[in-house]
C-alpha cells in the first residue's frame, strides 16, 4: 500500500479541511501513481509464494474497477451522463428516485431543481462484478448475479477547473450470465491489447489519462457499458449526500426495484430506510451513525471503549474491510464508508496493530493521505472529493477477490 508519514492532525474547520485535502491529495496522487507504476510491493500485498496470472489477457485491478479522470470544463460531456443512450433507454432516469426527486448531493453547492441535479451527474467510475452482494468466494449453493455498477457524481466548474460535489449516486445494472461472459471477453480483449503496460495501483486508469475521454479505450469502454446498461435494467440505486455546511455529516439511502415498481430499501443490519453519519463530533475524533450500528463488527466501537479494550475493538475494522467476511448485505452503509479511515486513525494516532488483508492480486490503491484520512471528512470509497480521487481499502480488497473469483472460473 502507498505509505505516507504518519502525523497527527488537529481538527480544522470543514472549509479548511476540504481545501487542504484537495490540494494535498491531488499532488500526492500524481506522485504516488507514477512511482507505483515502476514498483509495486508484492511482498506486502500478496500471499507468500503466490504468482498472479501472467496470460496476456489476464484481467487486472484497473480492468474490473475503472476510474475516469475528471475532464476539462469544456469536455464534461466526454463522460457518460444520465441521458446517455444505453440498453433499452437512458442510463439513469429521475423516476427511480422517490417521486422523481433527484437527491441534492451536497448542500454546500446546491442546485435549484431536480432537472439541474440530474443534468450535473456524470459517470466517474465503473465496477464489473460477477457475483454482487455476496461474501467472496461465494459459498455453494449461492447463485451469482452479475452486475455492472456505475458511479455518478455531480460535477461543477470552479476557477476553470472541474471538481466534484460531495456525495455520489451508485447505479446497479443486472446482467445475465451469458451477457457477463460477453463483457469479460471484451475486457480481456482490451487487456490483451495493453498486455505490456506496467501494473499500477488501483486508481485513475492510465490509458484513459493518456488517451483522453474520447480516445480509443474510452470509446470502447463506453460502447461496452451502454450495450448492457440502461434504466430498464437497473435493480438498485444508492446514494450518499452531504447534509450540512459547517459539520461533516451525510445521509445514506437506497432505492430498489421489484418488477416495475421502485421503493425505498432498508439499510443492511438496520430497520431504517435512511442512515446518517456524523464525524469529528464535538471537536474530537469520532464517528456517530444514526440509527446506532447494531451488528457485531461495529467499527466505531473503538472510539467508545476503555484503552485496555481498544485492540480487541479494532479487530472489527479489519473484518468490515474484508469481503471474505462481509458483503454489502451484512454491513450498513456508514460502517462501510468510514472503516478505512478508522483503520488509518487507529494505526496512526492510537498505535493499534492492524490485520492486513492478503490476496494473490495486488492491493495497491490511490489512498487518501494519512492526514486526510484521520480528518474524517472524505468518506468516498470510489469517487472524487473535490479535485482528489481515492480508493478505500474495502474497494481494493473487493477488486482483488473478484479477480480471484475469475481466476477460479
Amino acid at each position: 500500500m502507498l505509505q505516507t508519514q504518519r502525523t497527527k492532525q488537529r481538527p480544522r474547520t470543514a472549509h479548511h479541511r476540504f481545501a487542504a485535502a484537495c490540494l494535498v491529495i491531488t499532488a500526492l496522487l500524481s506522485t504516488a501513481i507514477a512511482a507505483c507504476a515502476d514498483h509495486i510491493d508484492d511482498d506486502n500485498n500478496n500471499d507468500a509464494g503466490s504468482t498472479p496470472p501472467v496470460a496476456a489477457n489476464a484481467l487486472r485491478n484497473i480492468d474490473i474497477t475503472v476510474v475516469y479522470p475528471l475532464p476539462a470544463p469544456d469536455a464534461l460531456d466526454d463522460l457518460m451522463r444520465p441521458t446517455t443512450p444505453g440498453r433499452d433507454g437512458a442510463l439513469l432516469t429521475a423516476d427511480v428516485f422517490d417521486r422523481g426527486g433527484v437527491p441534492e448531493l451536497d448542500v454546500r453547492a446546491a442546485l435549484a431543481t431536480d432537472a439541474a441535479r440530474l443534468d450535473a451527474l456524470r459517470v466517474v467510475a465503473v465496477r464489473f462484478d460477477p457475483c454482487a452482494g455476496v461474501v467472496m468466494p461465494p459459498a455453494a449453493p449461492a447463485t451469482c448475479q452479475p452486475q455492472i455498477r456505475l458511479i455518478f457524481q455531480s460535477l461543477l466548474i470552479v476557477d476553470d477547473t472541474t471538481i466534484a460535489r460531495d456525495g455520489a449516486v451508485h447505479a446497479f445494472y443486472a446482467l445475465s450470465a451469458d451477457d457477463f461472459d460477453v463483457v469479460l471477453q471484451e475486457l480481456r480483449a482490451v487487456r490483451a491489447a495493453h498486455a505490456t503496460d506496467a501494473p499500477v495501483p488501483l486508481g485513475i486508469h492510465p490509458v484513459l489519462q493518456a488517451e483522453g475521454l474520447s480516445g480509443p479505450y474510452a470509446t470502447r469502454l463506453r460502447a461496452l457499458i451502454t450495450r448492457f446498461c440502461g434504466a430498464p435494467h437497473l435493480v438498485r440505486v444508492t446514494h450518499f449526500r452531504r447534509t450540512a455546511r459547517d459539520v461533516a455529516s451525510w445521509d445514506f439511502a437506497l432505492r430498489e426495484r421489484s418488477g416495475d415498481r421502485w421503493s425505498d430499501g432498508v439499510i443492511a443490519t438496520t430497520t431504517q430506510t435512511t442512515e446518517s453519519l456524523l464525524t469529528i463530533a464535538g471537536g474530537r475524533w469520532d464517528a456517530v451513525a444514526t440509527p446506532t450500528i447494531s451488528h457485531a463488527d461495529d467499527p466505531t466501537r473503538v472510539f467508545r471503549v476503555d484503552l485496555s479494550e481498544e485492540a480487541d475493538a479494532f479487530t472489527a475494522v479489519a473484518r468490515v474491510l474484508d469481503p471474505r467476511v462481509h458483503s454489502s448485505e451484512s454491513i450498513d452503509c456508514a460502517s462501510c464508508h468510514i472503516a478505512g479511515d478508522i483503520e488509518r486513525f487507529g494505526t496512526a494516532v492510537r498505535g493499534l496493530p492492524s490485520t492486513p488483508f492478503t490476496s494473490t492480486h495486488p492491493l495497491d490503491s490511490a489512498e487518501r493521505s494519512e492526514d486526510e484520512a484521520i480528518g474524517f471528512e472524505n468518506i468516498h470509497m470510489l469517487s472524487w472529493f473535490g479535485a482528489s480521487f481515492s480508493v478505500s481499502p474495502r474497494v481494493a480488497n473487493e477488486t482483488a477477490t473478484i479477480l480471484e473469483h475469475l481466476d477460479r472460473e
